[in-house]
C-alpha cells in the first residue's frame, strides 16, 4: 500500500477526524487490520492521509454507543495501533493562534489531571528545547488559566501534539498503550511449547483481519498448540480447533488454559480436518476461519503433499466460510478462484530470514 499526503490543512475539523499511528511490523496489513476492524463495528471512514506510521481517517455515520467508546475498544483490540488522537485542530506551525481550539478547551475543562504528550513522526522538530516550547505552549493554551493539575502517571485526560510530516495535529489522545502484552505470551513462555506456534501478534493480526466479532464462531482447522484461539479468547470469540495430533491438542487446552482458566471460548476436537468432521456449510454466514495450515518445512503435513491440503482446505473450509484469512508457503490463486472466491487482501510477511509466507485474506463473493 503506497505513501500518499493530501492537504488536510484545508480539512475542516468539524466532526471525527483521527491520527492513528500503527506499528511497521507488518505495515499493509495492518492499515487493512485497522480498516476492517472499523467496518466491523459499523463505522464509516474515509481516509484522508496515508503516512508512514499514521493513518489520517474521517469517521461518521456510526450509531450505537458513542463513537468514542466503540473506537477506544477498536484499538485496545488492534494487534497494529499504538496511539490514535480525535484531532481538534490542524496546522502547518506552532503558531499559538493556529493550534488554539475553543471545543478542545471545553472539553478539557471538565477535568482535574492533565497531561501532554508530544509524538515525532518524520518531524521538522527534533531538539529537546523545541519540544519543551511546544509544551509549555500547549500548557498555556489549555491548561494554565483552567487551574488544572499537571498528572504524568494517572491523567484524567491527556492532550496529543503529533508533527507528522510538516503538519501540526492537536488534539485529545484516545488510547495510548504501547505494549499489549505479546511479548509474555510467545511460545517459550508458554506452558506448552511449540516450535512452529505464530507469534501472538501475528494470531492477533489475522483474527482481526477476518473482521469476526463477539457471537460469531472462528473456526481454527489447523489449531496446532493454540496460538490463534489463545488470542481469539481473550477478545471472547468462540473458537473451534481442529488438531490431527492428541498432544497438541492437550498442549492446546493447556495453552488457553494458561491465560484463561474458564475455558469458555474454546472446544478442540481431535480430528483429520481435510475429512467431513465439521459441516461448514450449514453455518456459513456466521463462521470465520483463520488458520495456519501445515507447510512441511518444520510441521507435519501427515504424509500428504501441500497442494492436496489446499485444495481440500479451501474446498471443505474457505468455499463456505464468510471470510478466511489463512497463511500459504506460495502464490495459491488458482485454487482460490476455482471455487468462485475473491482475494481480498494478501501480503507477504516475513517470518524469518529465510522463511516468506503469503497471508490471504479471502471471501465469498
Amino acid at each position: 500500500m503506497r505513501i500518499y499526503y493530501l492537504n488536510i490543512l484545508r480539512i475542516n475539523v468539524v466532526g471525527m477526524k483521527l491520527a492513528i499511528h500503527i506499528s511497521l511490523d507488518y505495515r499493509d496489513a495492518c492499515i487493512k487490520e485497522v480498516l476492517t476492524l472499523l467496518e466491523s463495528y459499523g463505522i464509516k471512514y474515509k481516509i484522508i492521509g496515508l503516512f508512514n506510521k499514521v493513518i489520517l481517517l474521517d469517521i461518521s455515520g456510526y450509531e450505537g454507543r458513542p463513537e468514542e467508546e466503540v473506537l477506544e475498544y477498536i484499538f485496545k483490540r488492534s494487534s497494529c495501533v499504538k496511539r490514535a488522537l480525535k484531532i481538534y485542530t490542524v496546522s502547518n506551525s506552532y503558531n499559538l493562534e493556529e493550534l488554539y481550539s475553543g471545543d478542545l478547551k471545553e472539553y478539557v475543562s471538565r477535568f482535574k489531571h492533565v497531561a501532554i504528550h508530544v509524538h515525532l513522526y518524520n518531524p521538522r522538530i527534533v531538539h529537546r528545547e523545541e519540544i519543551n516550547s511546544v509544551i509549555d505552549d500547549i500548557y498555556k493554551l489549555y491548561v494554565k488559566d483552567l487551574r488544572l493539575k499537571v498528572d504524568l502517571e494517572k491523567p484524567d485526560v491527556i492532550i496529543g501534539v503529533y508533527n507528522v510530516e510538516d503538519i501540526i495535529l492537536v488534539g485529545i489522545e484516545l488510547y495510548d498503550e504501547l505494549r499489549k502484552g505479546f511479548e509474555h505470551r510467545r511460545a517459550k513462555y508458554r506452558p506448552v511449547f511449540s516450535p512452529f506456534s505464530l507469534h501472538p501478534k501475528l494470531a492477533r493480526l489475522m483474527i482481526n483481519l477476518s473482521g469476526v466479532r463477539e457471537g460469531s464462531i472462528l473456526i481454527d482447522p489447523f489449531c496446532g498448540v493454540a496460538s490463534i484461539p489463545m488470542e481469539a479468547s481473550l477478545l471472547s470469540i468462540e473458537a473451534i480447533c481442529i488438531e490431527y495430533f492428541f498432544k497438541w491438542c492437550v498442549g492446546g487446552l493447556k495453552n488457553v488454559e494458561w491465560i484463561d482458566e474458564t475455558l469458555n471460548y474454546i472446544d478442540v476436537i481431535n480430528a483429520d480436518s481435510l475429512k467431513d468432521v465439521l459441516r461448514v456449510y450449514e453455518y456459513s454466514n456466521e463462521v470465520y476461519i483463520v488458520t495456519d495450515p501445515p507447510y512441511g518445512r518444520i510441521t507435519s503435513t501427515g504424509y500428504r503433499d501441500i497442494a492436496s491440503i489446499y485444495r481440500n482446505f479451501i474446498e471443505k473450509y474457505v468455499s463456505y466460510a464468510k471470510r478466511s484469512v489463512f497463511m500459504s508457503p506460495e502464490d495459491i490463486d488458482d485454487y482460490i478462484y476455482k471455487y468462485d472466491l475473491r482475494v481480498n487482501f494478501k501480503s507477504v510477511i516475513p517470518v524469518h530470514r529465510n522463511l516468506k509466507r503469503i497471508l490471504y485474506v479471502v471471501e465469498r463473493d
